[in-house]
């Protein structure tokens, strides 16, 4: 197809460039196509609504790509436009009150798409506009959890509507456990996860329920995000060595022998704040 993957759902992009960079592969080069060159034009991340560019927000930040040439875009991308139009998107409800995001715009908020949304903005939490804006929406899934921790989407309870609350929480840091517990209800062993209660197992439910004990594992494991994938060496960028999420860079790079990465020690521990010098008389370290 040319690298045209879609016209409209411009999530086959995003979602494709998480899973390469998963894998470890130059998402500048598949099969000779850029796929980060199809997230620069907002026009066209929003036809698909608001989960465009959400989830280019998401791939974009997986491993900190930059983004690209925008000089045809009717929208040019930066991830400061990306923010803002998510923002404006938040609902107000029928009760006036501001929180949450929906599908399908109006005054009702779903779960699915709130959690969404927590995850592409979790590494912004920290930025004024954001953070109340994550305040207000964290308050909308309070209003709309079951007793049991579960959530609704369109009337409908749902083991996916579960998930993206456990990946949001989890990025944000905050404790998931419940939602875990309800979302247990709907696996059933040797079958994987339902999507609706009784429905004996789903494919897309049970990949969904497996990255959400992923994402939650990752929080309370590592405190990293389920689409944090900036430890990941990719292919064509050499060896990456990162301390607390930033990449050192070296005076001489990283090299593998035999399978044994090499790594310059002095940039390492000046990194941690020791200072390295080398006493020419006694030849020590």
């Amino acid at each position: 197809n040319q690298g045209i993957l879609t016209r409209n759902k411009y999530t086959e992009y995003s979602r494709l460039i998480l899973a390469l960079t998963l894998l470890g592969e130059n998402v500048r080069d598949v099969a000779g196509y850029d796929l980060l060159s199809k997230l620069t034009d907002l026009t066209l991340l929003k036809k698909q609504g608001i989960n465009g560019p959400v989830y280019a927000l998401l791939a974009l930040d997986s491993h900190d790509y930059p983004v690209g040439n925008t000089a045809e875009a009717l929208e040019p991308v930066t991830r400061q436009s990306l923010i803002d139009w998510i923002l404006a998107q938040e609902i107000t409800n029928d009760s006036g009150i501001k929180g949450g995001f929906s599908l399908a715009g109006g005054t009702h908020p779903d779960a699915d798409i709130t959690g969404m949304v927590l995850q592409a903005l979790a590494p912004y939490r920290q930025s004024p506009g954001v953070k109340s804006a994550i305040d207000r929406s964290l308050l909308a899934l309070d209003r709309m959890e079951r007793p049991d921790g579960s959530f609704e989407s369109w009337g409908t309870e749902t083991s996916e509507s579960i998930v993206q609350v456990i990946v949001a929480k989890s990025a944000l840091g905050l404790d998931a456990s419940r939602h875990v517990e309800a979302l247990m209800k709907y696996y059933k062993p040797g079958k994987g996860f339902e999507h609706v209660v009784g429905d004996g197992g789903n494919l897309l439910a049970t990949e969904q329920g497996l990255y959400a004990l992923a994402a939650y594992k990752l929080g309370i494991t590592q405190g990293r995000s389920l689409y944090d994938m900036n430890h990941i060496p990719l292919a064509g960028q050499g060896i990456r060595v990162q301390l607390d999420g930033k990449v050192l860079t070296f005076d001489q790079p990283p090299v593998n022998i035999n399978g044994r990465i090499l790594v310059p020690f002095r940039g390492i521990f000046e990194a941690f704040g020791a200072e390295v010098t080398w006493e020419g008389t006694l030849r020590e370290v």
